[in-house]
């Protein structure tokens, strides 16, 4: 079904409406798991220079975790909405769009949030959901070397000839963590400090995307290393 069409499906008809819950939990509480799996499954290979912050959840996890953001922003639409129009409009932008425009909803007349790391978060996101390997390491994602020099995903000390591959790249647990992060974040800068009414509903969004720093405890990621 195309996107506009699923979107013409939300419809208010007075007096009101009723909801079910929230689906965006329970994907939140399954890329937690894989995040706390590849959290292990990075401590468990990290004295292996070879295999170092390669882990086989951490992609999934960043694909679930920004999935849930992604639908938890038609949540906070839902209380900033004006009417069904209004609704339709915000559902149709992307994430970045729709979180600057709820975001200037929450707190007028502020100046817009900073969403750069944000915008890496969901390339790295599609990048995962629809990727293809590249023949060619001249012709890769234009934020992997942002990612590289904050030391996210591994580098080799030998460019180009043996650097990693950009699946590999995925995979780095530092990565997972900081996209993790980031979405907890945006959360916390849209709620916070804002307006309250409808909005004050979502406040326990806050814990959701912040409750995976107790699921891993002290598995933090470690530094980065050379390979």
């Amino acid at each position: 079904m195309p996107p506009k069409k699923r979107i013409e499906q939300f419809v208010i008809y007075p007096p009101g409406f009723t909801l079910g819950r929230p689906l965006f939990p329970k994907l939140l509480n399954s890329a937690r798991h894989l995040l706390k799996l590849a959290a292990i499954e990075d401590r468990d290979k990290n004295g292996d220079p070879r295999i170092h912050d390669f882990t086989t959840n951490g992609p999934a996890a960043i694909a679930l975790v920004v999935t849930s953001f992604d639908l938890w922003l038609a949540n906070v639409a839902l209380a900033l909405m004006k009417d069904t129009k209004d609704m339709q409009s915000l559902l149709d932008k992307n994430i970045l769009k729709r979180y600057q425009e709820l975001y200037g909803r929450a707190h007028p007349g502020k100046a817009k949030p900073d969403t750069a790391d944000l915008e890496i978060a969901v390339e790295v996101r599609h990048e995962i959901t629809h990727h293809f390997q590249r023949p060619s390491p001249r012709h890769l994602p234009e934020w992997l070397p942002t990612l590289e020099e904050r030391k996210l995903v591994p580098v080799s000390q030998h460019i180009p000839a043996t650097d990693w591959f950009l699946t590999d790249k995925l995979s780095s647990y530092a990565l997972a963590y900081w996209v993790f992060g980031i979405t907890e974040r945006m959360v916390i800068s849209l709620l916070r400090n804002g307006k309250r009414g409808r909005l004050q509903m979502e406040d326990y969004a806050i814990a959701e995307f912040s409750a995976y720093h107790k699921d891993i405890g002290d598995l933090k990621p470690r530094p980065m290393r050379m390979s």
